[in-house]
């Protein structure tokens, strides 16, 4: 009895314990970390807080100072950047107070549709903490925009747009102008004028405006947060378009002036004409104005009263409800005495003398071949004034146009030297042009063709047609087709084509042709007779005809067909059996025309002689043959004097010996060869089916091929080459030889097959090992259990001639796996790239899963994951053999990590606090206070951890803070610190 109530007072003391400690460890979780004394003094301890009541242009942020650090916090707060990812004290600061706890702020005077980052900061005499980022984005707010000034101001139109330089943080859902002519801020409920969607510049054409009407605009977008609007431009339309005609009809005293009004802009134009002064100058309705009717359109009228020899300035005006506009300035000068210089014949013209006609405003005394000069563009070779003649304003130049080539010729007025009353005109002044041509027409292309199948070719009856293209425009062009005149016809610009069509009586052989021609002038050109595309028609007026029909075989013969050979006068197509008959003596019968063959000139005939003895002769039928030449004459004359067969048949049966493989040979004398013939026949061998070539070994044939017996009786008749079939098996010897991908036990070994031999050989397989397994496969597989060498043999020999063979044997050194590990684990930073290496034991490699690698099929890729995890390396040696190893990889967010608990109770699982440092190449400290900033642990040596004892003693169930600092292998200062809790 006593025993059991010492083993309940046992279990309801750790009942109690397990109770008690619970709610330590949950009572120490929400305590305040204790100071540590100023010796130790550290940053303080802070966190980030939620962002919240985030609107277009404020939100709610904050943090909490956990802990002091030792010193007290002279400030706290955040800091925020829309750029900066990790926003610090240069930033935008916003300072909420100063020592621990939690604190926030509203914060005002941010951008709508704008994404930010902010994190808490807490400052003591040590330095500045901060917490971890937090990101959020501000609420849309209506677009910024503007409107783009009007453009392009018509009567009637005006290029109106804007530019949303920002979407405000949401998509622009519409976009485009307003305007009104009563509000000077139009809305979107005035005239809108809708241009796409999204933000950037926007243009468009506003058409049917109202001269004389002011316009006010302003550009407008519309997102999920409102309308915003650009800012107001106004203006008015222009009023009527005219512009200014040049001036004509120019004389001493006057010209045609006038303009066009192409607009009459918002109302009609009640007045229209022209302005000028004298001189340069920009005239306007103050000036001469000559008023020349209302409305559109053109207008013009002669003005007179004008000084000889004077520069005007001249502009077109129009006058409507709103304004008067005017056309560009246009200037001319009024003439002097010297009025023209006219040409008196045609324009273009090949003669060598030209008149011109000088006309003067008054009577004029001492003109002479000296006052003129003559000007030339082209090849005008030596032109020169013959004589000047006439009196009073009227007189004649007469101008010889030179000893060759075309061109402009002009006669000008040179000097007014020796002249009376003398010219106010400005010199030279320049007569009209004649342009002379000299040079005669020549034929650029020409080509002849027929309308023949081959159009280089050509029978009687066909169309010859000849095509040229002159240098130049031609009034007449004859020509000649085969000694034949022909009327070309022009087709387009200097195109010309002309026809013939062949007669039987003209000339066989290359057409021969001409071709003439006269320019418009009458230059006449040289006679075109060879073409410039080197194209040429023969003419063909022969009928295609037979030459002979011989024998290609001997005769008499006694064979079951035989063969005549063709030969027409000229290469000719549609050659067929039908164009041929038989004829036969009384006792032949069953004959026919077996095959036709051939091309061009030479054709051959397989006849098969059927039965009976007698002649037989091969005919070319007189008529519907359709056997053509090339130009296509059409055969009408029959052939009936070829060469005849004597026909003597005989019994001749030929039978193939059996097939024998080399060095023996066959014999084609042997009388199962011919078994089965007539009596009484002579045999011969030979190489080819026309018995030309004997076949000097009969007896011992060596090589494999069809050969020809023929057979001949008493009186001389040939049963014709039979073909006999030998069959000679010379096989080569194949080459044994395999490879094998692996040699690993338990695993089936591929034997790879890569024995040879010459030609399209059919080959057996006999495999075997030392084991007595065997296979007839072309490439089995094998599979051993132990670890050892097996020897492998492969026989190969031919299906055909089974003892010529060759064989291999190779020994197969069977190993087993290596066997797995499961590698150190590796701690590594969060997203941070690392190289990983596998085992070097193996010629290829999978990670599994490939999940954050680089290349999951290499023994080194480049690691880099969020979240701790474990890999499977397959790793295949050269044997074949699959090893598994595996590894672990944590992953870290911090560089220092030490447990939040530790129970230093003796029982070796977390006795120890360790500093667990990742890349920290030198530990400075690693320090742990009690509650009261009492230093109770201290090391240098990341090896080395606290035991939860003081001077040897243990300490209380509590929670301790600690501290830290170490050298990052890159090179900067590395400092954490936190609390943990001690349970026994």
């Amino acid at each position: 009895m006593k025993k059991s109530n010492t083993v309940i007072r046992n279990a309801v003391f750790r009942s109690l314990f397990v109770l008690c400690t619970l709610m330590l460890i949950q009572l120490q979780a929400h305590a305040q970390p204790p100071v540590p004394v100023a010796t130790d003094t550290l940053v303080p301890f802070v966190t980030t807080g939620a962002i919240s009541l985030v609107t277009a242009s404020s939100a709610t942020a904050g943090g909490n100072v956990t802990a002091d650090g030792g010193a007290a916090v002279i400030e706290r707060g955040i800091v925020y950047s829309s750029v900066n990812p990790t926003p610090t004290l240069s930033n935008t600061k916003v300072v909420i107070g100063t020592g621990t706890g939690v604190y926030s702020q509203n914060v005002t005077g941010l951008t709508g549709g704008t994404l930010y980052y902010v994190r808490a900061y807490a400052t003591n005499v040590v330095g500045t903490a901060y917490g971890a980022v937090v990101s959020f984005t501000t609420n849309p707010v209506p677009p910024l925009l503007t409107t783009a000034e009007i453009a392009d101001i018509t009567n009637t139109t005006a290029t109106i747009g804007g530019n949303i330089s920002f979407s405000g943080g949401a998509a622009v859902t519409e976009r485009g102008v307003v305007y009104s002519t009563v509000s000077t801020t139009p809305t979107v409920t005035d005239t809108k004028i809708q241009m796409g969607v999204g933000a950037g510049t926007f243009t468009q054409t506003l058409g049917g405006l109202a001269l004389g009407t002011v316009y006010y605009v302003r550009a407008y977008a519309v997102n999920s947060a409102g309308t915003a609007y650009g800012n107001t431009f106004s203006f008015i339309p222009a009023g009527a378009s005219v512009s200014t005609t040049g001036a004509t009809a120019v004389s001493g005293n006057g010209a045609t002036l006038g303009g066009n009004v192409t607009n009459i802009g918002g109302s009609p134009v009640s007045e229209r004409g022209i302005v000028y002064v004298a001189g340069s100058g920009t005239p306007t309705i103050a000036d001469t104005k000559v008023a020349i009717g209302a409305g559109l359109g053109t207008f013009a009228q002669a003005i007179t009263g004008l000084q000889p020899a004077t520069a005007y300035s001249v502009r077109a005006y129009a006058t409507n409800l709103a304004t008067t506009n005017y056309g560009a300035v246009q200037t001319f000068t009024t003439l002097g005495p010297l009025s023209s210089i006219n040409r008196t014949g045609n324009a273009v013209t090949n003669i060598n003398l030209v008149n011109y006609t000088v006309t003067f405003a008054q009577a004029m005394t001492g003109l002479g071949i000296a006052n003129f000069s003559i000007s030339t563009t082209g090849t005008i070779a030596n032109p020169f004034i013959t004589a000047v003649t006439g009196s009073g304003t009227t007189w004649n130049v007469t101008v010889y146009t030179g000893s060759a080539g075309s061109g402009n010729l002009t006669l000008n007025m040179a000097n007014s030297n020796g002249l009376l009353p003398g010219l106010s005109n400005a010199l030279p002044f320049a007569g009209q042009v004649v342009t002379i041509d000299k040079t005669p027409p020549v034929m650029t292309t020409v080509s002849i063709a027929s309308n023949n199948a081959n159009t280089t070719l050509a029978k009687t009856g066909d169309i010859v047609t000849l095509n040229f293209t002159a240098s130049e425009p031609i009034v007449t062009a004859t020509a000649t087709i085969a000694g034949n005149l022909i009327t070309p016809t022009n087709t387009t610009g200097n195109n010309w084509t002309g026809s013939y069509t062949l007669k039987a009586t003209d000339p066989e052989g290359d057409i021969a042709f001409t071709i003439g021609s006269t320019d418009a002038v009458g230059n006449i050109g040289v006679v075109a007779t060879a073409t410039t595309g080197n194209t040429t028609v023969t003419y063909d007026r022969t009928l295609p005809t037979i030459a002979s029909i011989t024998r290609a075989n001997p005769s008499p013969s006694g064979a079951a067909n035989v063969q005549y050979t063709i030969t027409f006068t000229e290469p000719v197509t549609g050659v067929d059996a039908g164009d041929f008959t038989l004829t036969t003596s009384t006792f032949v019968t069953g004959t026919s025309i077996a095959s036709l063959t051939g091309t061009g000139t030479t054709y051959t005939a397989v006849v098969n002689t059927g039965s009976g003895n007698g002649t037989i002769r091969l005919d070319l039928k007189a008529t519907g043959t359709g056997i053509t030449d090339a130009a296509g004459n059409i055969s009408n004359a029959a052939f009936t004097t070829g060469q005849v067969y004597t026909i003597g048949k005989i019994g001749v049966t030929i039978n193939n010996p059996a097939p024998v493989c080399a060095p023996s040979t066959v014999d084609l004398t042997a009388s199962a060869v011919t078994a089965g013939s007539d009596g009484g026949l002579t045999f011969t061998y030979f190489n080819d089916a026309a018995a030309t070539v004997a076949l000097t070994t009969p007896a011992a044939v060596t090589t494999s091929g069809t050969y020809y017996i023929m057979g001949t009786n008493s009186l001389g008749a040939s049963s014709g080459p039979l073909p006999v079939t030998v069959t000679v098996n010379v096989v080569p010897t194949p080459v044994a030889a395999y490879t094998f991908d692996s040699y690993c036990t338990n695993k089936a070994i591929a034997f790879n097959n890569t024995s040879t031999v010459t030609g399209n050989i059919a080959l057996n397989y006999l495999w075997s090992d030392n084991l007595g397994n065997t296979s007839t496969a072309v490439a089995p597989s094998f599979t051993y259990t132990a670890v050892g060498n097996y020897n492998m043999k492969l026989k190969v020999s031919t299906q055909l001639c089974p003892s010529v063979a060759d064989s291999v044997t190779k020994v197969i050194p069977v190993v087993a796996p290596v066997a797995a590990i499961r590698m150190p684990t590796m701690s590594i930073m969060v997203a941070e790239p690392v190289t990983l290496q596998a085992r070097n034991i193996g010629t290829s490699y999978q990670w599994s899963p490939p999940t954050g690698l680089s290349n999951s099929t290499i023994s080194n890729p480049i690691v880099s994951i969020n979240a701790e995890r474990s890999y499977n390396i397959n790793i295949t040696a050269a044997s074949g053999c699959l090893t598994v190893d595996t590894l672990l990889i944590k992953v870290f967010d911090n560089f220092i990590y030490v447990p939040s608990v530790f129970t230093p109770n003796g029982d070796g699982i977390n006795d120890i606090l360790y500093a667990n440092t990742i890349y920290i190449t030198q530990l400075r400290y690693f320090r742990v206070f009690n509650r009261n900033g009492k230093k109770v642990f201290e090391t240098t040596d990341p090896t080395k951890g606290w035991d939860g004892k003081l001077n040897n003693q243990p300490l209380p169930l509590d929670t301790y803070v600690w501290t830290m600092e170490g050298m990052h292998r890159n090179g900067f200062t590395v400092a954490q610190q936190g609390t943990v809790t001690l349970l026994r």
